[in-house]
């Protein structure tokens, strides 16, 4: 199977178990409570109510080991046809179950899960922080952080869960700019350079 095959049938699988985890984690927020945190001042405890964990991406976790083995095989496959000095052909093999192949496949998808999950408590922090900063009172920032909620699907849209550090940033720059009256800001606007959104997540 060619890479660009592999890559039509796992990306996919990806994207929606980090979507599936970003809409639970949506979900399971009270609004009241992160509104509370605000109203204290303690981005910290704020972010901390959210429960970006590991634990939280636990199929997504599965879905990159699988992706991970499934190029590991592929790989294998595609090695150069070998003879061995005795006449035998050298069979490339690979298998989750090998030792050495499994800790590296638990490493990777660990370590890939972990940055996600720093990189959206800065994410979270950057804009709970954003809009305090501009008085705004904190039932408004969380609802600009958390999306708001659809009554019809029960779904929370738009906020800044699911987006990496580097697109809150740049959409905090976006609306700095396009709101502040000024020209030559606004016209600064053009020059942003947008970010390719995570997983397929949008801001809306």
């Amino acid at each position: 199977m060619t890479f660009d095959k592999l890559l039509a049938q796992y990306e996919p699988k990806v994207a929606a178990a980090f979507r599936e985890a970003i809409e639970t984690t949506k979900s399971s927020i009270v609004l009241k409570a992160i509104a509370d945190r605000l109203e204290r001042g303690d981005i910290a405890s704020t972010v901390a109510a959210l429960q970006f964990e590991p634990e939280a991406f636990a199929a997504l976790e599965l879905s990159l080991r699988e992706a991970f083995n499934a190029g590991g095989i592929n790989m294998a496959q595609s090695l150069p046809f070998l003879i061995s000095p005795d006449g035998m052909r050298v069979l490339f093999q690979f298998g989750v179950r090998n030792s050495e192949a499994e800790r590296l496949i638990r490493e990777q998808s660990a370590t890939l899960v972990s940055n996600i999950t720093d990189d959206q408590r800065e994410a979270l922090r950057m804009g709970f922080e954003a809009g305090l900063s501009k008085g705004q009172n904190p039932t408004k920032t969380a609802l600009d952080v958390v999306g708001t909620l659809n009554r019809i699907t029960g779904r929370r849209e738009g906020g800044y869960i699911g987006l990496t550090s580097r697109q809150v940033e740049f959409i905090a720059r976006a609306k700095e700019n396009l709101l502040s009256g000024d020209p030559v800001a606004m016209s600064k606007y053009v020059d942003l350079k947008a970010v390719r959104p995570n997983c397929g997540q949008s801001h809306s």
